[in-house]
């Protein structure tokens, strides 16, 4: 799943990003009905890009061992 954060700035740090979108993957993964830690589960992968403020969920095919950001 890519969790994507839109910004009218330059964008956060690779440390700082996943953090901004803890509030939607808690809330993605209560409507899944699934834990957010269990990787095996659910993937997440975090982006970012220009634009009015906005947050954009990516839903992929996801083969559970597979590299995260790697769609099946």
């Amino acid at each position: 799943m890519v969790l994507r954060r839109v910004a009218p700035s330059t964008g956060l740090d690779d440390d700082n990003l996943p953090g901004s979108l803890k509030a939607v993957r808690d809330s993605v993964a209560k409507w899944l009905g699934v834990d957010d830690r269990l990787r095996d589960v659910v993937g997440y992968v975090y982006e970012q890009k220009r634009g009015p403020w906005a947050v954009e969920i990516e839903l992929k095919s996801w083969v559970p061992g597979c590299a995260e950001g790697v769609p099946a």
